[in-house]
Parts: C-alpha cells; sequence; structure tokens
C-alpha cells in the first residue's frame, strides 16, 4: 500500500493515502456531533416539518372556482409549488404551480416508497370525478393490481 503517516492529530492518527485526507472515525464523529448542536434549537427540542393543513370541502371548491376563473392565490416569491389537501382521501390534494397551473394529484405509499399520480388538470376535471378516480386508484393500489 502506498500510504504515508501524517502525525498524530486531536483525535488521533491522521493518514495521507494518493493525496487524499483520511480523517479517522472518532474525528469524524465529533464533527458531526458538533454540527448538530449548532443546527438544533437552544432548548433542546426536535424540530419537525409542519404538515399541510386539510382544507374543508368549501376551501376546496373556492380555491377550483379561483382557478377556473383564472385568479389562483398568489404564492409567495420563495415557493414554487403550493398542496391544498382534500377531506375526501387520504394523500388527495390539489397542486398548485407558482405558474398557475393546478392539477389534482394522488400520493400513496407503495413497497415502501412515496408515489404521486396525477389525476388530471383542474380546469378540466370536476371534484367529484378526481375523488372517484383517486378512490378507483387507491383501490387498484391495494388489491395489488398496480405497481
Amino acid at each position: 500500500m502506498n500510504h504515508e503517516t501524517a502525525g498524530l492529530g486531536r483525535a488521533g492518527w491522521h493518514i495521507i493515502y494518493k493525496d487524499c485526507f483520511v480523517l479517522d472515525e472518532a474525528l469524524v464523529v465529533e464533527m458531526a456531533m458538533h454540527a448538530m448542536r449548532a443546527l438544533s434549537p437552544p432548548d433542546g427540542r426536535r424540530i419537525r416539518a409542519e404538515a399541510a393543513p386539510k382544507c374543508t370541502v368549501q376551501q376546496i371548491n373556492e380555491l377550483v372556482k379561483s382557478i377556473r376563473s383564472n385568479q389562483p392565490p398568489k404564492l409567495p416569491e420563495e415557493i414554487q409549488e403550493e398542496r391544498y389537501y382534500d377531506p375526501a382521501l387520504t394523500g388527495f390534494y390539489i397542486r398548485l404551480l407558482k405558474t398557475g397551473m393546478a392539477s389534482w394529484v394522488v400520493q400513496y405509499k407503495r413497497l415502501g416508497r412515496q408515489r404521486k399520480i396525477t389525476l388530471g388538470n383542474v380546469l378540466v376535471l370536476n371534484r367529484p370525478e378526481a375523488v372517484k378516480a383517486g378512490r378507483e386508484l387507491l383501490a387498484k393500489m391495494t388489491l395489488g393490481l398496480l405497481d
């Protein structure tokens, strides 16, 4: 093996191998713990991503009406898309893009992986039709007829 010992560092021996600096395990763990402490809140609580709130049927209907009248809600500058979850089905939502494009989407988990299927455009597909299509899709997935 072609390597040279670089010397005793803070946490142990470091080895230079083909111009690469290799750190020992203790130093890597110490650096990771330091980074985690720097990112965690001062009171030690964990930070969780906020779940998107479910809308009521009335709010979804108003959203569809505003999208169809070519006046979708404006998204903040830093956000590219927004999800509006429908209470009819778990994982069923309207995906509104910054461009104003809106789609009905069903999200589900299969074999440990998240999957998303777009059912159709909000301008074309009514809510009852989208709910029916979403139910059928989830039923096929549950029965194993869908990958």
